[in-house]
């Protein structure tokens, strides 16, 4: 599949039909696993949602957080997001391996589902040292990804890989 396919960074899902992805994203922890170990580790804490995509955990979490970025590069996606956030949130356009925010800014960073979308993996790297240097020292980052050969890596267009 192309990068404009499937579920990586450049899709057309992402970009402009948005609205089947907010409806995506719901199933895409339909236990609430990740939702709510997140919500044990988020409040009154500054938190980086890197990937908001839709704004799915923009609407969850970000009540009970201090200051919530939400970060995305996706457009239509973006715009979702920001319809959903409170007072707290900054909505904010730019790619995770250059992020508009200060050094050690954040108490906690999170990604759902965002570093698969990256085909390149020197990307990935930048990425993940960009969510590093504006963690705080002492804060906590989780990046949430799927099983190698699951069939989430398939409807992404990422399998076998």
């Amino acid at each position: 599949m192309s990068s404009t396919s499937g579920l990586m960074e450049l899709s057309e899902l992402y970009r402009s039909r948005a609205e089947l992805y907010d409806h995506f994203a719901n199933a895409e922890d339909a236990p609430a696993k990740v939702l709510s170990f997140l919500a044990t580790l988020v409040c009154n804490k500054t938190v980086l949602d890197c990937g908001c995509g839709t704004g799915k955990y923009v609407r969850l979490l970000a009540p009970f957080c201090k200051t919530y970025y939400a970060v995305d590069v996706a457009g239509d996606a973006l715009e979702r997001a920001a319809s959903k956030a409170a007072s707290n949130v900054q909505v904010i356009s730019a790619r995770a391996e250059a992020l508009p925010l200060a050094d050690h800014s954040v108490d906690v960073v999170f990604g759902t589902w965002v570093l698969g979308t990256i085909s390149d993996t020197a990307r990935r790297k930048l990425a993940i040292e960009s969510c590093l240097r504006v963690l705080r020292p002492g804060g906590a980052m989780y990046l949430v990804e799927n099983d190698i050969g699951g069939e989430f890596e398939y409807v992404r267009g990422r399998y076998p890989d």
